[in-house]
C-alpha cells in the first residue's frame, strides 16, 4: 500500500479453524518475514488460534484477532497502535489500526558524503554491509543490502564525521595546547610526537570539513534547500 507516503506492506490473515491447515499460514508468514525484512510490514486479521482451551469456571475468553508490526514499521511509525472495538454478535473484534500521530515522523533523506570514502574503515564497512545475507528475489536482495549499507553508513557517520565543525574546533584546541607544551619542553620527544600526531588529526578533520561544506554548497545549488545529516 502506498498513498503519497512511505511504502508499507500489509498482510491480511484469515486463519483456518484446523491446526494442520494453519501450519501452511505459519510457513507463509515465515517466508514473508524474510522478504519483508527491510520493509515496514503489518500483519493483521483473524488468526483463529487459541493458546489454551478451558471450560467451566476456568474458561478463558478467546482472542482470535491480532495485529503485528515488524521492527521497520515501528521505526517508521513509533506511535502505531491497534484499537480493538467491542464484539457484536461474533467472536471477532473490528480492528482500527493507526500508524501516524498528529505529527507524523518525517524520515530524513539519505545523502552520501564524499568525505566518508577518505576515512579509515570505510572500505571495511562497505564489505561487511554488502556481505550480509539477504533473501527473496534479486531486486529484494539488492534493496535489503542497500538499506543495510545505509544503516552502517549512518553509524559510521555518527562515529567519525558528525558535528564536523565541533570536531575541528576541538582538534585545533588540542593541537594548540600541544604546541604550547612543546615550546615549554623542546627536548621532550614524546611531546614532539604528540604535537605532530595532533597536527595530522587537525589537518585531516579540516579537510573533511572543507569537503563537507563544499558538497553542501553544491547540494544547495542543485536542490535549493539546506539538508544536513
Amino acid at each position: 500500500m502506498k498513498g503519497g507516503g512511505p511504502l508499507v506492506r500489509v498482510t491480511f490473515v484469515y486463519g483456518s479453524s484446523t491446526p494442520a491447515e494453519r501450519q501452511e499460514l505459519w510457513h507463509y508468514l515465515q517466508y514473508q518475514s524474510s522478504i519483508n525484512a527491510a520493509t515496514p510490514w503489518l500483519v493483521t486479521g483473524d488468526f483463529n488460534a487459541i493458546m489454551r482451551r478451558q471450560q467451566g469456571r476456568d474458561s478463558i475468553m478467546r482472542k482470535l484477532d491480532w495485529a503485528f508490526g515488524n521492527h521497520h514499521l515501528l521505526r517508521q511509525w513509533p506511535q502505531a497502535k491497534a484499537t480493538f472495538q467491542a464484539r457484536i454478535e461474533s467472536d471477532h473484534s473490528p480492528i482500527i489500526i493507526s500508524l501516524s500521530s498528529s505529527h507524523p515522523y518525517q524520515k530524513a533523506r539519505f545523502k552520501f558524503l564524499n568525505l566518508w570514502a577518505e576515512q579509515d574503515g570505510y572500505e571495511e564497512i562497505i564489505r561487511a554491509a554488502w556481505g550480509t545475507e539477504a533473501y527473496g528475489n534479486p531486486f529484494s536482495r539488492l534493496t535489503t543490502k542497500l538499506r543495510n549499507l545505509k544503516g552502517h553508513l549512518h553509524f559510521f557517520h555518527r562515529s567519525n564525521s558528525s558535528h564536523i565543525s565541533s570536531r575541528v574546533a576541538q582538534a585545533d584546541k588540542k593541537w594548540q595546547e600541544a604546541r604550547v607544551f612543546l615550546d615549554q619542553h623542546p627536548q621532550d620527544q614524546d611531546a614532539g610526537r604528540r604535537e605532530r600526531d595532533l597536527c595530522h588529526q587537525f589537518s585531516a578533520l579540516r579537510n573533511a570539513e572543507e569537503s563537507f561544506y563544499k558538497q553542501s554548497r553544491l547540494f544547495l545549488d542543485y536542490a535549493g534547500a539546506w539538508s544536513e545529516l
